[in-house]
């Protein structure tokens, strides 16, 4: 007969813990020895739910996994030793886990809280019978839940969702499920306000710190604001009004955003930022407003203001930060009028020579020009005007322009610009144009120049340093020394005289331009114990119609420099012509060596020699001499479009010899050049009547060793000097009676290819033609330019001409020029030259040993050719209207990098200076060259500058280094989190370009970005990692410069620090699932939090090494605790915790912590240990949190080496369903949780039978 539960029996975790699950009994029946109960949850039993047997009176079900909450109906009947029937009594029972007084009891977070993370005890509650697990419920409606929003699961009693919710109310609640998932009851809802960023969370709203509020900033500002914890990014928006319509949205990882592009000039411009995280969102921040006010103006520095007597305007300005590019306006009127600007250009070089030229005055006779510029940044946006500034301008005016120094201003210290031109010069050395006269006349105007320096810009006291000189070029002597102060500003002048010595040839001085010196700015020296390094001219260099200006490197310790220039290569005596002392390693002649103008009548063209020696203490250095360059200074040839053969219109003598042999047959005085579009002329006087020999060398590339090292004629005993070996001969065969044939005047060309001669052609042959003037006396022949290589990359030739007997054993009777060793030894030293070339004069030829670079491309100036009006009714020689020039990378001229055509409308009326509105592409060595342009009125072209010529040497060929300015003081702002990248202002930048990359080829880059602000924070992140950086200035139209160095660095994101818990001892074990926490990573740099973790990654792991292949559990979350929402087994645990940022890039992981874990041991309550019963007994025990399942053994080892009876149950309690024979019983139960994970064992002894024994319980955990 059943006896419990009695009937109706409502089972609850209360009664019956911990599922509600009663335990079953009924009275023996004699001699019965099995049992058989039914359950059903019909009363008819059609269905079963379980039959089982039992030789006990009583039972409980082990697994209740059938057994869910509702009426169920039981009946037990004896099934051995015979079956037999049921009992008439069927019972009925209520089983009821989900009780309503059996719920979760709810502690954190209470009702209505406002959270922003969800650290722990957020979320948690109390533990309750029979639960094996747990359901976390959120939703965003009290009546919703179906289903809700958010599930989680988990063993534990508390609970941090790995991701923040979106901002705004929801609510929470949380079930219970049984061993098998069967739902408890419910407990109450609460609800919570997610508040990231918001209400009593607002420190999590970004605060802004620039630019600051209300500020005017001179630039595109950087933006920069607090980080904020758990920020995935931040939303930056700017816009031009307060309502943020139409703004500008940026999303960036870090909390620095400077725009690439600039922005606009006086716009009230409005910012703010929010956080994201995740779904999470905080509010705006307060709004800042700002205005940029970029009103750098540019100071205007030539012309000088209102200077009176401007031909050709050079303008310059200073340079303005932030500059990309200027406009450049020239105005009659001074409110530049559109119809009244005739130039306007944009240029990104603070330089400006016009398009158009200024030459005569306005209807009014007004010749006053006005002009300003204006600077535009990278966005083509513009910033404030210069002041305006007014000059004259008239194609009459006769005051020279100035060449160099240029006008010095003082570099700005301000606004971070180190990379910026200072235009302090090393030494005063002073260049100006050659200053020649306008149509019709042409030709050089200037006898002489003289020169002023002064501390005085007004000039109304003596000047610290007068000189005059022939030249274009001045520098001081030891007799007129000038030691200028470092750091002093001093101001030059120039003017035109009569004559050295003599009277002003007006009142109109140059403009007066301002200069400063510092020796620290030159040439490093060498030692005196060597020779001077000789620099400028370049060895072999031509010169046309005027002295060079000599360079040397200096020599540490020189008192002095005593210069030498010589006619002879050996410097004989009585050769030398010049010989001068000097305080600084250059020097200029001021009269001129060779200069047909203005009555000078100097008529020594030809080949000179130089040589420097320092003098320490006193004498002569320890160096010596330096080695012997040599140049020529050539007569113009003065080009005409065509020319009579014995004109006297352009016979230019180029040479002369004293009239010094007795035989006029042989006898040379004068030596003649001239040329047209088509053709060279050569003439000589000639008085005599024998058949003889005339012989003409020409030497064409004027380079050591290059052509003919022998006579064409084979006479033995003529040689030539090295420099001059001849590419052509010209050979004049007299004819008894003094008659003279173009058919017996050959022309022979040296074939540099096999070194030797080639076949001659007579004159009439190639065309030419020939013509003696009985009257005058001389002979002049007319030779087509092609006979001879006359093109336009020639240009120039070196000649000497001798008289000579026809046997080819006879020496040279006489030559012009005069050689001195003709006569006796046959050797042809002296030549004299003719050019049709234009003179460079600015940027100097960089020969080596000269480390001047420029930061970017310089104007250009030259000196035109001194052809002129000859008569009335003469021709023009060489009327020049402009030129063309060309700027290659290559010293053969093959890779143009930048060309321009100048043109003039009329002759001897263009500028002698160009400045390029684009910078040239990139850091090289550009070669530069120039021909005239000549207006007859028709178009001509006259021949390229020295060193076009492919066997002309190479150091004749100008160039200048142009090596642009490179950013300084590269610097990442922290290392720790993904740096703002910040360097100098460059002067003259338009964009800069920055490359990351983790490799030092750059090969792929992290990031390649243009912007025009001096740093730049990347909207994403880097990843952890060694990183090489550089920077390079990009110029307007697309230049290029160079890199800066590479700079390193190595990001280490932070790690998480003070884990728990974090406790190795076994002997303190955590009983549950522990709450892994750390602190939360909120970096600062300089008091400024700049990084935030938004996430983190903790794995956990039973190898204290953590591989990434024995991972037990891990998690990406929000949040700064997790609780593990699956069972651990028993044992040691190592878990480590990095950071992840809003990107995904994961930190260094955190030192490893431990802790060990022991599931809670149940405590035996039945059989008591030790106890004795003459049945087979009950077993019970107390329930423990989080166990789905216990496993009980009973054995009669007590090593538990054989299992008796293993029992797993979902009950605190077990019944065995067979009787235990007599006997000592050991027994022990350990929990399992729900996913499978044991717990230690507790044991105990039971004896069944007579007799007790002594036991010593034994305590183990399972691992």
């Amino acid at each position: 007969m059943p006896q419990a539960p009695v009937t109706n029996t409502v089972a609850t975790a209360a009664n019956y813990p911990p599922l509600g699950m009663p335990e079953f009994s009924w009275t023996a029946v004699p001699d019965a020895t099995m049992y058989r109960i039914q359950f059903s949850q019909d009363i008819g039993f059609t269905q079963l739910k379980l039959d089982t047997t039992t030789a006990l009176t009583h039972f409980i079900p082990s697994n209740i996994g059938i057994f869910v909450d509702g009426d169920w109906y039981w009946r037990v009947r004896v099934e051995a030793p015979a079956s037999g029937a049921y009992s008439s009594q069927t019972m009925r029972f209520t089983k009821r886990w989900a009780d309503a007084a059996h719920k979760p009891v709810l502690l954190s977070p209470a009702e209505g809280n406002a959270l922003d993370f969800y650290v722990a005890p957020v979320f948690s509650w109390q533990p309750i019978a029979g639960a094996a697990s747990y359901q976390l419920q959120i939703d965003s409606n009290p009546n919703g839940f179906n289903p809700p929003l958010y599930i989680y699961r988990t063993l534990a009693t508390t609970l941090q969702p790995d991701a923040k919710l979106a901002n705004g109310t929801y609510y929470w609640r949380v079930l219970p499920l049984d061993p098998y998932d069967h739902y408890g009851t419910l407990s109450e809802t609460r609800s919570f306000i997610a508040s990231y960023g918001s209400g009593v969370h607002a420190s999590e709203i970004p605060t802004l710190i620039e630019p600051l509020n209300g500020s005017i900033p001179v630039f595109t500002p950087t933006f920069r604001w607090h980080a904020v914890p758990g920020a995935q990014y931040y939303l930056f928006q700017h816009s031009t009004n307060d309502s943020f319509q139409n703004a500008t949205s940026i999303i960036s990882y870090n909390t620095t955003y400077t725009p690439p592009s600039p922005m606009e000039n006086d716009v009230n411009y409005y910012w703010r930022v929010r956080s994201v995280s995740g779904v999470s969102i905080s509010d705006w921040s307060s709004v800042f407003t700002f205005k940029k006010r970029w009103t750098l103006q540019p100071q205007l520095l030539t012309p000088t203001n209102r200077y009176l007597y401007t031909r050709f305007p050079l303008f310059s300005w200073t340079p303005v930060p932030a500059a990309a590019y200027y406009l450049v306006e020239v105005s009659y009127d001074e409110a530049f009028s559109p119809s009244h600007i005739f130039d306007s250009a944009f240029t990104s070089n603070p330089f400006y020579t016009p398009a158009y030229y200024y030459g005569g005055c306005d209807v009014t006779g007004s010749c006053t020009r006005f002009w300003r510029v204006t600077p535009y940044d990278s966005a083509g946006y513009k910033g404030k005007a210069s002041d305006t500034s007014s000059f004259d301008s008239s194609y009459s005016f006769s005051a020279p322009e100035l060449v160099f120094p240029f006008y010095y201003y003082t570099p700005r210290s301000d606004f971070n610009v180190s990379s910026r031109e200072d235009r302090t010069v090393a030494l005063p050395i002073f260049r100006w144009s050659r200053l020649t006269y306008p149509a019709p006349q042409g030709g050089s105007m200037a006898a002489a120049y003289r020169i002023e320096v002064s501390t005085d810009s007004l000039f109304m006291v003596p000047p610290d340093w007068s000189y005059d000189t022939e030249s274009t070029s001045a520098v001081p002597t030891v007799a007129n020394n000038f030691t200028p102060q470092t750091g002093v500003d001093y101001f030059w002048r120039v003017i035109r005289l009569t004559g050295i010595g003599g009277a002003q040839a007006d009142d109109q001085w140059s403009q007066v331009w301002k200069v400063r010196f510092d020796p620290a700015k030159g040439i490093p020296a060498t030692a005196n114990t060597s020779a001077p390094t000789l620099l400028r001219p370049a060895h072999a260099s031509e010169i046309v119609e005027t002295n060079p200006l000599f360079e040397w490197v200096p020599v540490a310790g020189a008192e002095y420099y005593q210069v030498e220039v010589s006619s002879d290569p050996e410097f004989d005596a009585g050769y030398t012509v010049v010989s001068e002392n000097v305080p600084y390693p250059a020097y200029t002649p001021p009269n001129s060596l060779a200069q047909r103008i203005l009555g000078l009548t100097r008529l020594n063209y030809g080949t000179y020699y130089w040589r420097v020696r320092a003098y320490v203490s006193g004498s002569p250095a320890a160096g010596g001499w330096s080695e012997i360059h040599r140049f020529q200074i050539a007569s113009q040839s003065e080009w005409t479009v065509s020319r009579t053969l014995g004109s006297g219109d352009n016979a230019l003598q180029i040479a002369s010899d004293p009239d010094d042999v007795a035989d006029n047959n042989y006898e040379l005085t004068q030596l003649y050049a001239s040329q047209d579009n088509l053709n060279l002329y050569f003439r000589f006087k000639y008085d005599g009547t024998t058949a003889m020999t005339y012989g003409l060398y020409l030497d064409i590339d004027h380079k050591d060793l290059s052509g003919a090292d022998r006579d064409a004629r084979n006479y033995t005993n003529i040689s030539v000097i090295p420099a001059h070996y001849p590419e052509y001969a010209i050979y004049f065969f007299k004819q008894g009676g003094g008659s003279f044939s173009p058919n017996f005047v050959a022309i022979y060309p040296w074939d540099k290819i096999n070194g030797v001669w080639g076949a001659a052609a007579t004159l009439a042959s190639v065309g030419g033609t020939l013509m003696y003037n009985s009257v005058e006396k001389f002979v002049e022949i007319k030779v087509p330019n092609s006979a001879i290589l006359m093109q336009d990359n020639t240009g120039s030739f070196a000649m000497s001409l001798f008289s000579i007997a026809n046997a080819t054993t006879n020496k040279p009777v006489d030559s012009v020029p005069s050689s001195p060793e003709a006569a006796t030894t046959g050797l042809i030293s002296r030549f004299a030259s003719i050019s049709d070339r234009i003179n460079l004069v600015f940027p100097p030829n960089a020969v080596a040993g000269d480390p001047t670079v420029f930061p970017s491309v310089p104007p250009f100036f030259y000196d035109y050719p001194t052809g002129y009006l000859h008569s009335l009714t003469g021709p023009l020689t060489n009327p020049w209207a402009g030129a063309r020039m060309e700027a290659h990378r290559d010293s053969d001229y093959t890779s143009l990098a930048m060309e321009y055509n100048l043109a003039s409308t009329g002759a001897y009326y263009a500028p002698t200076s160009f400045a390029w509105a684009y910078d040239f592409q990139g850091d090289n060595t550009y070669y530069w060259r120039m021909k005239s342009r000549y207006l007859t009125p028709t178009e001509y072209f006259g021949v390229w500058t020295q060193g076009s010529y492919r066997d002309d040497p190479v150091d004749t060929r100008w160039h200048f280094v142009r090596w642009g300015f490179v950013p300084q003081h590269l610097t990442e702002s922290v290392t720790f989190a993904t740096p703002t990248f910040s360097w100098d202002r460059v002067e003259g930048a338009m964009w800069y370009e920055l490359l990351v990359d983790n490799n030092t080829d750059f090969g792929t880059p992290e990031f390649s970005v243009q912007t025009a602000q001096t740093s730049y924070t990347p909207q994403m992140t880097l990843r952890n990692g060694t990183y090489n950086w550089k920077v390079r200035v990009l110029r307007w139209t697309g230049v290029q410069g160079k890199y800066s160095d590479t700079k390193t660095f190595t990001l280490a994101l932070p790690i998480p620090a003070n884990l728990v818990p974090n406790d190795p001892d076994e002997n303190s074990p955590l009983h549950w699932i522990p709450t892994l926490c750390w602190d939360p990573l909120f970096v600062a740099n300089q008091d400024i939090p700049v990084l935030s973790s938004w996430k983190y990654n903790v794995r956990v792991s039973k190898n204290p090494k953590i591989p990434v292949n024995e991972i037990y559990d891990q998690i990406l979350t929000d949040q700064t605790c997790w609780t593990p929402a699956k069972g651990y087994d028993n044992g040691t645990y190592y878990w480590h915790v990095a950071m992840v940022d809003g990107v995904g890039f994961m930190g260094d992981y955190s030192p490893v912590a431990t802790f060990v874990l022991q599931y809670p041991v149940t405590t035996l309550l039945a059989p008591l240990n030790g106890s004795s019963t003459g049945s087979t007994p009950t077993f019970e025990w107390t329930p423990v949190e989080g166990a789905a399942l216990y496993h009980l053994e009973v054995s009669i080892s007590p090593d538990f080496s054989s299992i008796f009876d293993p029992v797993d149950t979902n009950n605190a309690r077990f019944v065995p369903n067979k009787l235990y024979p007599a006997n000592t019983y050991y027994w022990r139960v350990a929990m399992i949780d729900r996913d499978g994970r044991w717990g230690p064992y507790t044991n105990a002894t039971l004896i069944i039978g007579s007799g007790i024994k002594t036991f010593i319980p034994v305590v183990c955990r399972r691992r």
